[in-house]
């Protein structure tokens, strides 16, 4: 079948078929970003013995996998570890290799992609995902509403501790606009309850301490008012004659 030859393919360039070279992907977490390969462009991408992928990963002190068996309709997914910057960059690179062999990269021919143009991949802690997606998909909504492009969770990789969150239009702004609100989600998600507590009550004291000072201040200003000056003396009354 397909998904086995792609596997045997990947064997064949030196990736057993988990995806891991010489190094295995065990302690290295959820993937900074992925990209999906076709079949037809994982040899050009891998280059000889996979020699092309760990020269993106000298080249941007990102770690690369090649995954053959993640995809069930048999697309072939490269995951990308490091940091933020390091990880886009050697995903630029592996975009530009999957192009130059002449096929599309996200193009939204998987039922799983958005629609539109090319796709980003956005790994995602699965303990994010629901927070994500909201009563009845509800969050999910607002976040496709408020950025204006297409927005899909992907949960196939569940199982592995993670989702995928496939936004459209990669490199445009609307794209951009959807990460930063996808970030900011999961950065409130990070905040435990009892320092949503304090927060609130720091918030709360912030308050309070405003209102102190204001009355203080006010206070203060009636002290140092002078006080009003004496009514003006009235004339004494004429005499009778």
């Amino acid at each position: 079948g397909r998904k086995l030859s792609l596997g045997k393919l990947i064997r064949d360039l030196g990736y057993d078929s988990s995806g891991n070279s010489a190094a295995q992907t065990d302690g290295l977490g959820v993937p900074t970003c992925t990209v999906n390969v076709e079949p037809r462009s994982v040899a050009s991408l891998a280059g000889n013995r996979g020699e092309a992928l760990r020269h993106i990963e000298r080249s941007t002190g990102a770690v690369l996998r090649l995954d053959a068996a993640a995809n069930a309709d048999g697309v072939a997914v490269c995951r990308i570890y490091g940091p933020r910057m390091s990880a886009e960059k050697a995903a630029d690179l592996v975009r530009s290799k999957i192009a130059a062999s002449g096929c599309a990269v996200g193009s939204g021919s998987s039922p799983k992609e958005p629609a539109g143009t090319l796709a980003d991949a956005m790994p995602v802690e699965q303990r994010f995902v629901e927070a994500l997606l909201g009563p009845g998909g509800q969050t999910l909504a607002e976040l496709r509403a408020r950025s204006g492009v297409s927005i899909h969770v992907d949960q196939e990789t569940r199982d592995q501790g993670y989702s995928i969150i496939r936004i459209a239009n990669a490199g445009s702004r609307e794209n951009l606009i959807a990460k930063e609100l996808i970030e900011a989600k999961i950065r409130e998600c990070q905040v435990s309850p009892s320092q949503a507590l304090a927060q609130r009550r720091a918030a709360s004291r912030g308050a309070e301490d405003d209102v102190g000072a204001a009355s203080g201040a006010a206070s203060l200003l009636a002290r140092r008012r002078p006080p009003p000056p004496p009514p003006p003396l009235q004339p004494p009354p004429p005499e009778e004659p």
